[in-house]
């Protein structure tokens, strides 16, 4: 009996380890090294090597990258087919699956950062240019140097810069450390503060006063010179036409009107005044044309009207208020730097001391005066040209009337066209007027083709000196030479003025007032240093028709030019 005990003891001991040995060897499980780092850019949780079995896990975690660089993802050096990694893009990751060794790697890259630039009033600036440009996600690695240009739209300037700018500047650098966001400020170009702004396209955006930047400025010519009095007015380039046949444009006292400009000046010497052409038209519509472009009524004393160009008056012979400018009343008017073309019956109309300084009378028509007609007192005309315009009767570049008398210096009087009976083609003098002074003045090429001939360039002379008049040898260019006329002909010349292009009077450029015009005279020009000493008057201007410098004491050339 014991025995038997005994032996379904052993069995039994026998049978369970026996079953535990088959279990253990059932869920045995191998064992792998992973192998985890990082390179130079940054770190890791945990470097070395880990043991891994085949259903275990690992969690892999980033550490701290370098300044500069951020986390991008997991790496398998080696073993890639021994291992499966979840979410290898996290900073947290995870290792499964294990077959095998594997080395694991964290890799870190350069930080991809945004910059982004606003520009504050957002229609304020023409672009927004980054160099280099961002990558396609809009962002720039790290460290990279970004020059930004701003370009501010006509009128407009920048006034500051928030964010990470600290200077005022339309072209900044920014090194790229963060997620930037910088906007920059701009504002309408400061004027000064007795300047009224004209643009005829502005857009009056700027938030200020009417007329007080270019942004705002005014787009009625008129409606500003309405409040001109006292003031300065500004008008940017393009074409600005009367409101209507008898609604001209009416200066106001002690102010000047100035043209020429791009519509960004912050003072007048900055402005190119030769491209930026400036047109007051009469050209009213397709068919009706104003019957005076500028009004200077006898109120509008000392007052200035430059670098414009004024065309396509048509009024009537019988009316004197009709013209291209109408100043018989003004007293100290003064027109510079303008051109007067296609105008009828007068381009101007002047008188009371009024001064007419480096003005081009071109192609004007009328009964007589096309180009000036001087009515009242001494009108002083300077450093100007009278070509191409032509006269029903007496005086087709300027006719002086009774009570009038003309200061003539440094002119170029070319080419006008009388096509009446018994007249004069260049300058007329009545016998009531109170006379002309010619001073270094070329009167050439005028002409009568209507008959009899009372003188081709000038009717009757008083004080002459240093002027270059044709055909006084024989009589027919100077009907009756007065008292005045130097003794022996003294400092008068008689042969051609040569001009170096009379056929092409703006030159190549198209421009008037500039080096190539047609009315500069050759080198070899019997009118260089001929006239007369450069202190010999007062009156005498110290620069040309161009605005270039002459020679203070040295001897001048006859016309509206120096060499």
């Amino acid at each position: 009996m014991k025995l038997y005990v005994f032996m379904t003891l052993l069995l039994i001991t026998f049978f369970y380890i026996s079953c535990s040995i088959s279990s253990h060897a059932g869920s045995g499980q191998n064992i792998f090294s992973i192998h985890v780092s990082s390179d130079t850019t940054g770190t890791v949780v945990d470097t070395g090597t880990h043991q891994i079995s085949e259903s275990g896990e690992y969690e892999l975690i980033a550490g701290q990258p370098n300044i500069g660089y951020a986390f991008s993802y997991w790496k398998v050096v080696s073993g890639e087919k021994n291992i499966t990694i979840f979410n290898k893009d996290s900073v947290k990751a995870k290792v499964t699956n294990a077959n095998g060794n594997a080395e694991v790697k964290a890799v870190f890259v350069k930080e991809q950062l945004l910059l982004k630039v606003v520009a504050i009033p957002l229609f304020a600036t023409d672009s927004i240019v980054l160099s280099p440009k961002p990558d396609g996600s809009g962002k720039y690695e790290y460290g990279t140097n970004v020059i930004v240009k701003i370009v501010p739209k006509a009128g407009w300037e920048i006034t500051r810069w928030n964010g990470t700018v600290a200077v005022v500047s339309d072209s900044v650098n920014i090194v790229i450390t963060n997620d930037t966001f910088d906007t920059v400020i701009l504002s309408p170009i400061k004027i000064p503060a007795n300047v009224i702004c004209v643009k005829h396209n502005a857009l009056q955006t700027g938030g200020g006063a009417i007329g007080s930047s270019w942004v705002d400025a005014y787009t009625d010519l008129n409606a500003a010179l309405a409040v001109s009095d006292g003031k300065t007015v500004w008008v940017a380039k393009g074409t600005y036409t009367t409101a209507d046949i008898n609604t001209p444009f009416t200066l106001h006292a002690n102010s000047s009107v100035i043209g020429g400009f791009t519509g960004i000046e912050t003072s007048a010497t900055s402005r190119d005044s030769v491209h930026n052409t400036t047109i007051l038209s009469g050209q009213v519509n397709s068919t009706d044309q104003a019957h005076t472009i500028v009004l200077v009524p006898s109120t509008a004393t000392t007052t200035v009207l430059s670098t414009f160009t004024i065309q396509s008056a048509k009024g009537q012979t019988t009316d004197p208020d009709f013209g291209g400018v109408f100043a018989d009343a003004s007293i100290g008017f003064t027109i510079q730097r303008c051109v007067l073309q296609n105008n009828y019956p007068f381009a101007m109309v002047a008188g009371v001391k009024s001064k007419i300084q480096q003005c081009v009378f071109l192609s004007n028509t009328g009964y007589y005066g096309a180009g000036l007609k001087i009515i009242k007192d001494s009108v002083f005309v300077i450093n100007s040209i009278f070509t191409g315009n032509t006269a029903q009767s007496d005086g087709a570049a300027i006719y002086v009337g009774s009570g009038g008398r003309l200061i003539s210096i440094n002119n170029s009087i070319i080419n006008n066209v009388s096509v009446a009976n018994n007249t004069t083609g260049g300058i007329f003098r009545s016998t009531s007027s109170f006379g002309t002074y010619l001073l270094s003045t070329i009167l050439w090429g005028n002409s009568v083709t209507g008959g009899t001939v009372n003188g081709t360039q000038i009717n009757f002379t008083d004080t002459v000196f240093y002027c270059a008049i044709q055909d006084t040898a024989n009589g027919t260019g100077i009907r009756l030479k007065r008292a005045g006329w130097p003794v022996n002909g003294l400092g008068i010349v008689a042969t051609d003025p040569s001009f170096s292009a009379v056929s092409n009077l703006k030159g190549v450029d198209g421009f008037w007032f500039t080096d190539d015009d047609g009315l500069m005279l050759t080198s070899g020009s019997p009118c260089r240093q001929s006239g007369g000493a450069g202190t010999h008057d007062n009156w005498v201007p110290g620069f040309d028709i161009r605005g270039k410098i002459k020679p203070g004491s040295d001897v001048i050339d006859i016309g509206a030019y120096n060499q």
